[in-house]
Parts: structure tokens; sequence; C-alpha cells
């Protein structure tokens, strides 16, 4: 999956006034919270809600890893949206936290289940029942996939639940949950 990049600026100020002054102005607040611990570790951040809608709408969407420049710094930051938060009545971002991540270590994300065809039970005049919609995962942030497709031919004799999501079905995670 391809990083996308999003220029974010540090942002001076706090509180609601501030936040809907951002809001007005087509910005959104937001936090980075680093890979380490201690002072310093999150960083205030503004995002122009035009650039993250842009990101979050291609391939991953919220799920993707996002290459973030924060302001003049030189290196960008590979990051994902830890929350993305919504207005309840005009379902417009109103917040956004980003998490870094090392790209040398597994991280847990939820990726979403795709059904395909159609099962042998279902021709003979069954219902299936696919009570998983997304899955859990641990898996290296460079390995995220976008969706898990699942065909009719490894649905026979099983349920799909979660624990018909194991590391000898998909060895490219480290382990499904």
């Amino acid at each position: 999956m391809d990083r996308i990049k999003l220029e974010v600026r540090p942002r001076d100020g706090r509180g609601g006034k501030d936040a809907r002054r951002l809001r007005a102005g087509g910005d959104v607040p937001g936090v980075v919270y680093g890979a380490k611990t201690g002072p310093g570790a999150s960083i205030p951040v503004v995002v122009n809600i035009r650039d993250l809608r842009h990101a979050v709408s291609g391939p991953g969407g919220i799920h993707a890893i996002f290459d973030l420049s924060v302001g003049d710094e030189k290196s960008a930051r590979p990051v994902v949206i830890k929350d993305l938060q919504l207005d309840p009545v005009r379902d417009r971002v109103i917040h956004v936290d980003f998490n870094e991540v090392r790209l040398d270590q597994p991280i847990q994300t939820v990726v979403v289940v795709h059904l395909h065809g159609t099962p042998h039970g279902v021709t003979m005049g069954g219902v299936l029942s696919a009570p998983t919609h997304e899955l859990n995962i641990s898996v290296l942030p460079t390995n995220i996939p976008e969706s898990i497709e699942i065909d009719e031919e490894m649905l026979k004799g099983h349920l799909l639940s979660p624990e018909f999501f194991d590391t000898q079905r998909f060895p490219q995670f480290c382990c499904a949950k």
C-alpha cells in the first residue's frame, strides 16, 4: 500500500474558541502522538480539511499509513489515524488524532472483510451468516492490506468467525484476532 503525504502545521491556540475559529477557516485541529513518551511526546497540529478528506478517501481510507510533515521539519513521520471525531449533526470532521508508528514493529489495526462467490450451503437453500465484517489484526505497518477477500472455496466446512482467520490461512499477518 502506498503511503500518502499529508502536511500539517503546528497549532498555537488551545481550547474551544480557537478550535471553532480553525474549523470556520477550513482547518481541523489535531494531535500527533509520538512514539516516545514523556514531555514533548505529543504535538498539537492543524490540518486543512480538503487535504485530510483527499488523504482518507484514497486507498486504505482511514487505516492507511500517512507520511506526515509537521511545519518545517525535513523528514516526514509515518503515522496512522488513531481517532477521527465527527460532528454528529453536520457529519464533518471536528478533530483528528494521529499516532506515530515504527515501520519495523507490528501495530494493531482494523481491516475490512469482503465475501465473494456463493457458498455451497447457500445454493442448497441455506443462509450465509457473516458476523465478522471487520477484523482486528496485528501486522507490520507496511503490510496492511486494504481488505481481506474471502471466496466460497475457503468457507467449505468452516464458520466465518474470528477463529477462521488464523495465521495458517493468512500467513501475512502476525496474528489475527
